[in-house]
């Protein structure tokens, strides 16, 4: 009764434990003799069980056709609703499975270096053609929780999506988006004329010039959280060459607060480590966690997970409230091109 017990109100946990004691005391007395169970009418409980039932039995019919037992499923019925339409209790969203990290032993990296090591690997990666095809492709596939708040009621519900993105760098391009929503159209797909479309960053090696790139949008003042949002705003949009992820990874490296949480298999299935900062970034107490390619150190995926209160949130305090899984990135001749299985 762990989850069913989480959800109630004080008041309401006191009435579901004495509604399962009068229930026990019910079967541990014998009936007297030549009573009829459907139809005799029932002894008086014992007040120490639920001093509020003599108040009620006050109010009964004597009619013998009224058993205890009816008169505590209604209680049970009562209790029951209050859970599922009270102002102070809520139907909470189900959301997915925390991923499972294999944490690292004794002697283990610090998040720091297992960036650094990362670099490393992407820096071993053969260098893209420079005379490529003229659209970058990406694709995504994400869960994230959308929540409207309704003066004191809150409605929080699944949103499963899946985007391409097709980006020239002249601006043009087309966004699909699949949504699993109710009442929603299941896929919406945008186009965009020259200069529609988000930019796509010039991507260099020098260090310099490219972390001044990833911080437009993404000011360093916002907190450490920001500097890794910046990567995954770039990785939504564009395919990174293993030489850029190489520098941006070094930049990320020298983050505060980073912690190596060992080895993952992220949500398609692929090996990879992971770090974490925990940080108040969205307004509440949150471990944001990016797992990546021990072999590429391409971004594979990320999720950001509730450590106290969930606030208004229709969820558990502990849930994943949003995840994002990377699965393909490159480039295509055309806006109906695109790239098939998990490439990164």
């Amino acid at each position: 009764m762990n989850d069913l017990d989480e959800d109630l109100t004080k008041v309401e946990r006191r009435m579901l434990r004495e509604l399962l004691a009068f229930r026990a005391t019910l079967a541990a007395e014998p009936a007297a003799d030549g009573a009829r169970c459907s139809s005799s009418r029932p002894q008086r409980p014992k007040a120490a069980v639920w001093p509020h039932l003599g108040k009620l039995r006050l109010q009964l019919p004597r009619a013998e056709t009224i058993s205890v037992p009816l008169v505590l499923l209604a209680l049970l019925a009562i209790v029951l609703v209050s859970l599922l339409s009270g102002s102070n209790t809520r139907a909470l969203a189900a959301t997915p499975k925390p991923l499972t990290y294999n944490s690292p032993g004794p002697g283990a990296p610090s998040g720091r270096q297992e960036l650094l090591n990362l670099a490393a690997a992407a820096a071993r990666q053969p260098m893209p053609s420079a005379d490529h095809p003229l659209y970058a492709y990406t694709k995504t596939r994400g869960w994230y929780l959308d929540s409207r708040i309704d003066g004191k009621l809150t409605t929080s519900t699944v949103v499963p999506t899946t985007t391409e993105s097709w980006a020239a760098p002249n601006g043009s391009g087309r966004i699909r988006t699949t949504m699993d929503k109710p009442g929603e159209a299941p896929t919406v797909v945008s186009d965009f004329n020259p200069g529609g479309h988000d930019p796509l960053l010039r991507l260099t090696t020098n260090k310099a010039a490219l972390a001044h790139e990833l911080a437009q949008g993404h000011p360093r003042s916002d907190g450490p959280v920001e500097r890794f949002v910046a990567l995954t705003d770039l990785a939504n949009q564009q395919p990174i060459p293993g030489v850029v992820e190489a520098v941006i990874l070094r930049l990320l490296s020298t983050t505060p607060d980073l912690v190596y949480r060992g080895t993952a298999t992220d949500r398609a299935g692929r090996p990879g480590v992971a770090v974490s900062i925990d940080s108040t970034y969205s307004g509440l107490p949150e471990r944001y966690t990016w797992i990546f390619s021990t072999h590429t150190g391409a971004l594979l995926d990320e999720e950001g997970r509730l450590l106290g209160s969930a606030g208004k949130l229709n969820v558990r305090r502990g849930s994943v409230i949003s995840y994002t899984i990377y699965l393909a990135s490159g480039w295509v001749t055309s806006t109906s091109s695109w790239i098939a299985g998990q490439v990164r």
